[in-house]
């Protein structure tokens, strides 16, 4: 599965999981089908009126402009998620990881006729499936991604409870450490395995950042010698003194 380290405006890197084609692919279909029943009832109102020239006017101003806006509509007023996309848990962010404003969205969008409309979603695989970043053209001039609000790579409270250290048990050299939260030992975890797996400066300028970001909430002035031993004693006394 593809992911993306995104650099914040507060310059705090964040690993995102790419959606895949194929979840890009059934957000299709769902918004697809609701374009398709919404044309449906049109069909139906048109149909019901005794006025002949009736149907066309439904179709050109029921149909039309909502088969047309949908999708810009919905990503610029709905957090970058249509339905569809809200049902399978993506969303199109900037590479910022900001939600796009309305310039990306309409790039995204005038793209979308060459990438989806005119090729059958045939270009938008192709190009998605190619690229790194899991992005169509439209992204690409857009500068956006379409990322996994729910990655399947999870770490749980019972991940950090396998750290153990023979000084675990000792008296706690930091014990205002209960004040932060299972979600923030996990997000320490998370970043410590990331480190060892892949120890490159985007992963060790994210230790730094984090290091400094539990010091200001902690109140601990003193710098540690090493950032991911201090991290490591935290999650191990965190563990003793909350379990």
């Amino acid at each position: 599965m593809k992911s993306i380290d995104i650099i914040t405006s507060h310059n705090v890197t964040i690993e995102y999981q790419l959606a895949s084609v194929l979840d890009r692919f059934l957000a299709f279909l769902i918004d697809a089908s609701i374009l398709f029943g919404w044309a449906m009832i049109v069909i139906l109102l048109a149909s019901s009126s005794v006025y002949s020239d009736t149907y066309l006017i439904f179709i050109y101003t029921l149909f039309v402009p909502v088969y047309l806006l949908y999708h810009l509509v919905s990503e610029m007023f709905f957090g970058g998620q249509s339905v569809g996309k809200k049902a399978l848990g993506i969303k199109v962010v900037r590479l910022d990881g900001q939600l796009p404003g309305a310039g990306e969205c309409i790039l995204r969008w005038l793209f979308r006729f060459f990438d989806i409309t005119a090729t059958v979603g045939s270009f938008a695989a192709l190009y998605a499936s190619a690229s790194d970043k899991g992005q169509r053209l439209g992204d690409m001039v857009a500068r956006t991604v379409v990322i996994k609000l729910n990655p399947t790579t999870r770490y749980t409270i019972s991940d950090i409870l396998n750290i153990r250290d023979a000084q675990s048990h000792g008296e706690a050299k930091y014990p205002q450490v209960v004040r932060l939260t299972d979600e923030d030992m996990l997000l320490i975890k998370n970043t410590l395995e990331r480190y060892r797996s892949n120890p490159n400066s985007v992963h060790r300028t994210l230790i730094a950042d984090i290091t400094k970001k539990v010091k200001e909430l902690l109140g601990i002035t003193e710098e540690p010698q090493d950032q991911i031993a201090f991290l490591r004693s935290l999650l191990q006394e965190y563990i003793v003194l909350t379990r």
